[in-house]
């Protein structure tokens, strides 16, 4: 049967400022002939680069677009570049992406698809706004290719079935070489790929509005666990300074004596 919607990965094709006007893509589209998300590296016409999931249509192209928000240091933006170089020369052909403002939410065949692009599912703060804004179904389009066949993948789907679990919702990974896979809303994996294997995984999964107390509340317990362990540092250290005046000073009463 015809899929209600297809999720393409990360990065999977370039597109330049004018996206409808790739052919090839919308016929891949129309023969697909349902809804289906795009993942591109998209050069605008100011010469602006982003990492972008796109919903395309097949019979209007491509609409409603989310850009990643999340970069990654040294991979997606280069920080200190002129001393980063001395490290890493292939940085020099490299160009910083843009971040993206938009919300993680797409509409796409009457779902509404929460989307955290590649490592942007270790971040609490992209799928929690997803969820939020009523996100039936979680999509994490990823491109692994440049960490090779090590365990970086297994990683990634790990953090996405904790994603499932806490939002309760599905979650569909995507891959270009890595592991592509189907997680429940209890964090169970019940279709996955190989790395490096071409494979189309096609399953029905659950529409979820639950609102669970992850979603209520966020990274607040995150940050109250690292204000409780600085406090704890700062308690230790203020410990150690006063025994040690305190031994300091048991010493001179001893010389005095």
């Amino acid at each position: 049967p015809r899929p209600d919607v297809v999720v393409m990965p990360e990065t999977f094709t370039g597109l330049g400022p004018n996206p409808g006007a790739d052919q090839e893509l919308n016929r891949m589209v129309t023969d697909l002939g349902v809804p289906t998300l795009i993942g591109a590296r998209i050069t605008e016409a100011n010469g602006d680069e982003q990492n972008v999931m796109i919903v395309w249509d097949p019979r209007t192209g491509p609409g409603q677009v989310y850009a990643k928000s999340k970069l990654v240091p040294f991979g997606e933006f280069y920080p200190m570049r002129d001393i980063a170089s001395i490290f890493t020369p292939f940085m020099q052909y490299q160009k910083s992406l843009t971040a993206g403002t938009q919300d993680p939410v797409l509409d796409a065949a009457g779902v509404k698809l929460g989307v955290a692009i590649c490592f942007e599912v270790a971040y609490d703060d992209v799928l929690t706004k997803a969820a939020d804004l009523g996100a039936e179904v979680l999509t994490v389009p990823t491109n692994n290719a440049w960490y090779g066949p090590g365990e970086m993948s297994y990683q990634q789907l790990a953090m996405s079935r904790v994603r499932a679990v806490e939002f309760g919702r599905a979650v569909v990974v995507s891959a270009t070489t890595g592991v592509s896979a189907i997680v429940q809303p209890d964090g169970s994996v019940t279709r996955q790929t190989e790395l490096y294997v071409a494979d189309t995984l096609v399953a029905t999964v659950p529409k979820r509005t639950t609102v669970t107390l992850a979603t209520r509340i966020g990274a607040w317990p995150e940050g109250a666990l690292v204000v409780g362990g600085l406090a704890a540092v700062l308690w230790a250290v203020g410990l150690g300074i006063r025994r040690r005046r305190v031994e300091s000073g048991r010493g001179r009463e001893d010389e005095e004596r």
